[in-house]
């Protein structure tokens, strides 16, 4: 697992015990975690407000964009991921306790958040919901008995606009609290549609959270939060190979989507352990999702796509840990259920073939045992042992155009164990050493057609680290490094139908991953903090030949990984208020199809980031600039339709706010 850093958080050099391989609300002590995290603190110090904002805030993390919010998002960590569409994501994302489901319904903006904790490496023994790649874990920041409450007004190039509010505090002190805040978000968008002198990538939408906190003695914490979301957006979409900023068609694609997330968690403490449980609903529509490739001039010609899909996911956690945490023994263990509903209704019209209609549902239930016990009585040694064991039914109900009805069901049992074994040298030196299995289930894809299989396989990871974190100075620097190794089996990979321009998931023999991480965080004076996360990923299909073209694709890249990702950045906070930052982004060379060819590829890219600003008391203004330079990118290639989604141009603005 990878080496982390916290950064935002006070830099510590005392010495302590190990600390167990648990996730729990307070901050934890990363340089005493022998395991793969990195934790951001007050992520808006930095400007951002959504996860894109934040890049590769962690070596070898890679979000690449859809043209439609989350739809369609993929989510590499070194070098493992889901597909756009039918697999499970294979990192996980937990906001508050409660699991975000698919990766096409998770929330990308970042509201009243305390930190960000990425958990590298499969943590299926830790964590209810399965995850094969690691853990994308949001804290938001919690009620205490000071009223709290401040509103934001931002305003940039292309009439971006951004308002945020919130208000928070005690009810009832000591006891009850509450929490709310919202946003409202316009962009005016920077494509150019030609034909209709329109902005075809406009951007509008809603957000909001309000939650309540209860605890009516020390030994009790219930929480009930209610959140939701409402887009009404155009699609940042463009063809290949035109100009960047260039969108022609007869008429301008759009999205309209909301999601919903209510959930109730309480937490028993007793003398040597909790009990948590964790109850949530998450809901997701999108309807419909419009785009047009034709060409303007030959307007008749069908090629249009219109998808609409309608998901609902109910889970239920209960999880026990103990609390002495000087104990030698830790320990940490639960039982997660999930059912989940996906329905879709797609239509696909493609010149010169017949329009292709396409319902489906996609049924998933998922029963699973994990835990994990941590040994930390030799002295200086800790011995971590953990284990998942997973039940999962899969089924599709589907009726598609020129293609029989199809129906099926399956069951598949999988068992992850992991061990992980740290040494703290000294108080400034810790070294570890894991490996363990995970996986992500197969299932099935929508559009494939009898009597070739919908049926994909389980993909399974046998995941390998080693790694260093290191204090020095006194605790002004912390350097860590990572060294990792994943073998992959059955690997799920998205292919396209050459006849139907259809993607469906199929499973490569075999991949492996290899890299290098280095994170390295300097505070060399009050209010100063240098920063730099770099990561090397090596991927390749060991063994693979496509089904559908029957090419030989051994030692070609899967798609999606970048080779380099690497952010530098330097903020400084002066005692008198004023305030500035400077982050550099970079994303390496990455191929976004398995035969990578030329067309399908982006060379490697740098974005350059600013923030200047003044804090008072109750007020503060900030003057921001993204991709300064202007560089212009691909942030993703859809090869399947020829297009890309064209990376953000230079945008300037300034932002107001104000505190109590």
């Amino acid at each position: 697992m990878l080496a982390g850093v916290a950064r935002g958080q006070q830099l510590t050099n005392q010495p302590s015990r190990l600390s167990p391989i648990v996730v729990e609300a307070p901050a934890i002590s990363v340089q005493q975690t022998p395991s793969a995290v990195t934790v951001l603190s007050a992520p808006s110090d930095t400007g951002a407000r959504t996860l894109y904002d934040l890049g590769a805030f962690a070596p070898n993390l890679r979000l690449t964009p859809s043209p439609s919010r989350a739809f369609g998002d993929v989510q590499t960590l070194r070098g493992v991921g889901n597909t756009q569409f039918f697999s499970s994501p294979a990192l996980a994302m937990y906001v508050d306790d409660v699991p975000m489901g698919s990766v096409m319904t998770f929330p990308m903006d970042l509201l009243q958040i305390e930190r960000i904790e990425l958990w590298r490496g499969p943590q299926g023994a830790a964590f209810g919901q399965n995850n094969e790649a690691g853990v994308l874990n949001i804290v938001s920041r919690r009620a205490t008995n000071r009223t709290e409450a401040f509103a934001d007004a931002s305003y940039g190039t292309y009439n971006e606009q951004v308002y945020r509010a919130g208000v928070m505090g005690p009810i009832i002190k000591d006891k009850l609290f509450y929490a709310i805040a919202g946003e409202f978000s316009h962009l005016d968008g920077f494509l150019d549609n030609p034909t209709l002198h329109t902005h075809p990538d406009k951007q509008e939408g809603w957000n909001g959270r309000f939650s309540l906190a209860w605890t009516p003695t020390a030994d009790w914490d219930i929480s009930l939060t209610l959140a939701g979301e409402k887009r009404d957006d155009g699609v940042r979409i463009a063809p290949l190979g035109g100009d960047l900023f260039r969108a022609p068609a007869p008429s301008d694609p759009f999205a309209r989507s909301d999601s919903n997330t209510e959930s109730l968690r309480i937490v028993r403490a007793f003398d040597n352990f909790s009990i948590t449980t964790i109850t949530s609903r998450r809901g997701y529509s999108l309807d419909p999702l419009f785009l047009d490739f034709r060409d303007p001039s030959y307007a008749l010609w069908p090629n249009t796509v219109q998808l609409a899909r309608h998901y609902e996911s109910w889970s239920q956690e209960l999880r026990l840990q103990s609390l002495n945490v000087t104990a030698p023994w830790q320990w940490r263990g639960g039982f997660f259920f999930s059912t989940t509903r996906q329905q879709g209704e797609d239509t696909r019209a493609y010149f010169p073939g017949p329009t292709r209609v396409t319902n489906f549902t996609l049924d998933d239930d998922n029963y699973a045992l994990y835990g994990q016990l941590t040994y930390a009585g030799c002295d200086k040694l800790t011995i971590t042992l953990g284990t998942r064991l997973d039940y999962t039914v899969r089924g599709i109900d589907r009726n598609q155009t020129f293609a029989a009805p199809l129906q099926a069901h399956k069951g598949v049992f999988n068992a992850a164990p992991k061990i992980t074994l740290a040494y703290q040298f000294t108080t400034n030196l810790l070294a570890y050493a894991s490996t363990g299995v995970g996986f992500k289930p197969g299932g099935y894809s929508a559009y494939m057609d009898p009597p070739v299989s919908s049926e994909f396989g389980t993909e399974r990871n046998w995941a390998n680290e080693l790694g260093l974190k290191t204090t020095w100075l006194d605790g002004k620097l912390l350097a860590n490094v990572a060294l990792f190794y994943n073998y992959i089996r059955d690997y799920q990979v998205e292919l396209m139908n050459l006849f139907t321009g259809d993607l469906s998931v199929y499973n490569a023999d075999r991949v492996t991953t290899c890299g290098a991480e280095l994170e390295l965080i300097a505070r060399p004076m009050r209010g100063l903090e240098l920063t730099a996360a770099a990561g090397y990923t090596h991927a390749e299909f060991d063994r693979f030949t496509n089904p559908l073209t029957l090419a030989n694709l051994d030692g070609r890249t899967p798609p999606y990984i970048p080779n380099i990702t690497a952010t530098l950045a330097a903020q400084y906070k002066a005692p008198c208020g004023f305030l500035g930052r400077l982050e550099y982004q970079l994303t390496g060379h990455t191929y976004y199809d398995e035969a990578n060819t030329a067309a399908a590829s982006e060379s490697a890219y740098g974005l350059l980031n600013a923030r200047l600003g003044y804090e008072a008391r109750y007020w503060g203004v900030y003057l921001y600039g993204r991709n300064l330079t202007d560089t212009g990118y691909r942030a993703r290639i859809i090869p399947a339709s020829n297009s890309i989604v064209p990376g953000d141009p230079r945008t300037l603005g300034v932002m107001l706010s104000a505190r109590y």
